[in-house]
């Protein structure tokens, strides 16, 4: 008797963990309720790509995904399709208010502090892996530091970077910049 407590005990919290984690329920998606007289819907999430389908004022659309510009909705009958983002700025969410999003902006992305990101790539064959983040310290002046592993077909080579960064025009939405860095290898 003891055991099979002992047991329950232990299977209960465990099944109900495993059916959270493997929880194939439909999660409530934001919509939103058109209220111009249409909105035009894409293939895909840019101007080239064709208008195949049209909402019009006061159908309900399920918001899917967003890439820069353009967000992917889904109606009533499963159509799914990519509408701007200026187009869902003109809907109504469930309490009747203009839809409110975000979009970012150059000035913004100028105005920003750290940075980080992940690139993989070839270096005469060898595999390569590198990971980086960056402080600006000034608007023309940050630090950053690197670190990236090579891997050959027989050696492994771990590099690590710290680097200062000058950017001479940053208004300019291409710039040169100049870098001054120190390295070790392992």
């Amino acid at each position: 008797m003891r055991l099979a407590l002992l047991l329950l005990s232990f299977v209960l919290p465990v099944t109900g963990w495993a059916g959270w984690l493997w929880d194939s329920g439909e999660q409530a998606l934001p919509q939103v309720q058109v209220s111009e007289p249409f909105v035009e819907w894409r293939s895909g999430p840019a101007v080239g790509y064709p208008v195949f389908h049209t909402s019009e004022q006061g159908e309900w659309l399920h918001l899917l995904q967003r890439k820069t510009g353009w967000i992917k909705v889904r109606d009533e009958q499963g159509r799914e399709g990519w509408i701007s983002v200026a187009a869902i700025a003109q809907t109504r969410d469930a309490t009747g208010e203009l839809v409110q999003l975000s979009v970012p902006s150059f000035e913004e992305f100028q105005d920003r502090r750290w940075e980080a990101g992940l690139m993989m790539g070839e270096f005469e064959g060898a595999a390569v892996t590198s990971a980086y983040g960056g402080y600006g310290m000034t608007r023309n002046l940050s630090a950053e530091l690197w670190a990236s592993q090579v891997l050959g077909s027989a050696s492994e080579l771990r590099l690590v970077n710290a680097n200062l960064v000058h950017q001479p025009f940053p208004h300019w939405r291409v710039s040169p910049f100049f870098t001054l860095g120190i390295g070790h290898i392992c």
